[in-house]
């Protein structure tokens, strides 16, 4: 998965619309869709239905096992390497 997927993700959650997150992002809204689905698929992302609309929020407990899993890797064995401490404050996971 890459990085840019949970980008679109939080930009649709702080947007609250795939249609005004897709004008942001400068990609179509069926291309953003599509990623959004994905990160459903994986079990990241909760969606629910309501009427035409679709809602999504992060799947806590999925987060969280993979937060554990990454807080677990380190740099050449010294320790908590800056890049997860980095991608922890971008994706506000920390």
């Amino acid at each position: 998965m890459e990085i840019r997927v949970l980008k679109y993700f939080l930009t649709v959650a702080r947007e609250g619309s795939i249609t005004r997150a897709a004008e942001i992002l400068h990609v179509t809204q069926p291309t953003l869709s599509h990623h959004m689905k994905i990160l459903v698929e994986c079990g990241l992302v909760n969606a629910r239905k309501e009427g035409k609309w679709q809602h999504y929020s992060l799947n806590c407990e999925t987060l969280t096992q993979f937060k554990e899993f990454i807080e677990g890797l380190t740099c050449c064995g010294c320790g908590r390497s800056d890049f997860v401490a980095a991608f922890f404050w971008w994706a506000n996971l920390d």
